[in-house]
């Protein structure tokens, strides 16, 4: 009877490593479908992926007796048979990258699998090994068919819900980033040994120590390289910003000189009828259509003239939008024609703060009012002044309190960088219901 039982025992695992090599087999493929392009379809597809499979199976059956109880040598045999696989049957990714699919899914696989394997082992009572032991077949049974089950759904999901992207990480990145799974899969060696009351060799102890410092110094550098990415996103917003304000001011560049154009135009036009009328002696209608032009010119003068046309074109459209917003606006300018810094920035600089004023504005109760100066002497003085609901500074910043911060926030922070690219000082301040940001720029 003690024989049967054996014989039996023997063959419900060969049957259970059979299917679970399948099984694994199966999800792998699964899994690289998302990755990679096949060489192979229909049943040469399905021919090769069996052969793969009993060549797993049959090194995972017989690895004891050809070379003992060498448990890192079992692992690293299956993932390479996994990797020849990968390679036979894609096209893509390429080499290191596929390795890195293989030996990522297979920690997780290994991972997954004795989770939900030991924990029904811990419910019951019963060690990992007792667990294993055929008088617990079925719950063993039921651990395998959840474990594989859910393995299934989750692959599945994966496959849906991931978009297939280019790899672009450089070979140096790549090996950073193999050191986690690398570490990971050579401790988990460690501890299924363990947990299987095999004895752990000292080097392979301290292989994966070492393993684990290298992914802990990894995951300091990938940290810096994402804070660099970062900065270096923060950047790019900050320069769309800039280019979006430089094309809005250069709109209005182009309208304020159509409406020039217009203009003048229209008074050629009514000087001749005032000359004709002139010329008629028709003196009083003469004075009636003066009145009319009059009135309407008026609407059309402009506000600021400091001789730089970029920054009177800036100047004023932001007056003439104030306007509309019932903001009062006052400017005191002199003669900018002959100020040395790039227009682009003069631009920036000017636009934030004056739309920066103007927002504010919008959000306060009457008076809503704003006092601009922009001075050429020795340095090029700059002030933009407005009524202001309560503001709050931080370490020489406003947080932005827009939706999303990540696209916000980047205005007083560009007005800086350009100050201190021409080496001069800017400070803010909040006072009485106003908000003041003031900055000189030397000219030499």
């Amino acid at each position: 009877m003690e024989a049967f039982l054996s014989s039996l025992e023997v063959a419900a695992s060969l049957f259970f490593s059979v299917v679970f090599t399948a099984m694994e087999t199966a999800l792998f493929l699964l899994f690289l479908d998302v990755f990679g392009t096949r060489r192979f379809h229909g049943k040469t597809y399905g021919v090769i992926a069996v052969l793969f499979a009993l060549l797993a199976f049959l090194w995972s059956n017989s690895y004891f007796y050809l070379v003992g109880p060498s448990f890192p040598l079992k692992i690293a045999v299956i993932i390479t048979l996994f990797y020849l696989l990968c390679s036979t049957l894609y096209r893509e990714p390429e080499p290191l990258y596929r390795l890195f699919f293989v030996v990522l899914w297979y920690l997780m696989h290994y991972l997954y699998s004795i989770i939900l394997t030991t924990l029904p082992a811990f419910l019951l009572g019963i060690s990992y090994q007792k667990f294993r032991e055929f008088r617990y077949v079925g719950y063993y049974i039921l651990a395998a068919a959840v474990c594989f089950g859910s393995e299934w759904c989750l692959t599945l999901a994966f496959r849906k819900l991931y978009r297939r992207k280019e790899q672009t990480l450089r070979p140096r990145q790549l090996i950073l980033y193999f050191i986690f799974p690398t570490a990971s899969l050579m401790s988990l060696v460690a501890f299924l040994q363990l947990l299987n009351g095999m004895d752990v060799l000292q080097w392979f102890v301290l292989a994966c120590c070492g393993a684990l410092l290298l992914a802990n110094a990894a995951v300091f550098y990938l940290l810096h390289q994402m804070e660099q990415a970062a900065q270096s996103q923060k950047k790019l917003v900050a320069l769309g910003q800039q280019l979006q304000m430089q094309t809005a001011n250069m709109e209005s560049a182009r309208g304020l000189y159509e409406a020039q154009r217009k203009a003048t135009h229209d008074f050629r036009a009514q000087l001749e009828v005032l000359g004709q009328l002139m010329q008629n002696q028709e003196y009083a209608a003469a004075q009636k259509y003066l009145d009319s032009v009059s009135g309407r010119q008026s609407d059309r003068l402009v506000l600021v003239d400091c001789h730089h046309p970029i920054l009177n074109a800036l100047f004023n459209t932001r007056a003439e939008t104030a306007a509309r917003k019932q903001i009062e606006i006052r400017f005191a300018v002199n003669d900018l024609s002959s100020l040395p810094f790039d227009q682009a920035d003069l631009t920036v600089l000017l636009a934030n703060l004056l739309d920066n004023a103007i927002e504010a504005c919008e959000k306060c109760n009457h008076p809503r009012s704003i006092e601009v100066r922009a001075l050429q002497e020795e340095s090029f003085f700059f002030s933009v002044r407005n009524t202001s609901l309560p503001v709050v500074i931080q370490d020489g910043h406003i947080p932005t309190t827009k939706p999303d911060p990540r696209l916000h926030g980047f205005g007083l922070p560009n007005v800086k960088a350009i100050v201190e690219k021409y080496h001069g000082t800017c400070a803010m301040q909040y006072a009485d219901g106003w908000f003041q940001f003031a900055g000189e720029m030397p000219i030499s």
